[in-house]
């Protein structure tokens, strides 16, 4: 039979506040603070680390990973999320490994990938992902603040978002080829 932590179980091993922080959001920076000055044994914490996996919850796993502890199965809970904003703050706050960041690539949504190479590592396999999302804000994002490289630009004009380019004209360079794009948008 499946484990759930429900909230009777929960606030009969652990303080209420404790239990309705699991419960209701998985808020595992507080849960965090409270587990370090408290010693629980394991047959409380397993229960409740199986219920946070089995729950799916990608930004809940990434929280545990952070605060408690980076547990091979709650990073894999994580990955198997789909969650590519969670994975993403997994590569920036406990470690960029190859298989988080694969959760990045092959969602491809342009602002996760343009966060990733902005904040962690302009890689290139991250910055194709975000080129091909055709993403064009994420795109004038990466050439105000990463650099101005030629692929990306062309992604942004391809993309036909008048905005990002208006953006990408007013902080980066006025380009013609670029400035087309914005001036067909208004």
């Amino acid at each position: 039979m499946r484990f759930e932590a429900e909230t009777a179980w929960l606030k009969s091993v652990l303080p209420k506040q404790c239990a309705n922080q699991i419960q209701d959001d998985w808020c595992w920076e507080e849960i965090g603070e409270w587990y370090g000055e408290t010693d629980l044994p394991d047959e409380i914490v397993e229960p409740i680390v199986q219920a946070l996996i089995e729950s799916g919850n990608g930004y809940a796993c990434y929280q545990y990973c952070r605060n408690i502890e980076d547990r091979e199965d709650v990073r894999q809970a994580l990955i198997d999320s789909g969650n590519g904003r969670a994975c993403y703050y997994y590569c920036l706050n406990v470690k960029d490994r190859d298989e988080v960041r694969q959760v990045l690539i092959d969602l491809g949504s342009g602002m996760v990938c343009y966060d990733y190479c902005h904040h962690v590592k302009d890689r290139e396999n991250v910055r194709q992902a975000m080129i091909e999302s055709g993403y064009g804000i994420a795109c004038s994002l990466y050439c105000r603040h990463i650099e101005d490289r030629e692929d990306v630009r062309n992604a942004l004009i391809k993309s036909g978002d008048g905005l990002a380019c208006y953006e990408y004209c007013r902080g980066v360079e006025d380009r013609p080829e670029v400035r087309v794009v914005a001036e067909g948008a208004a």
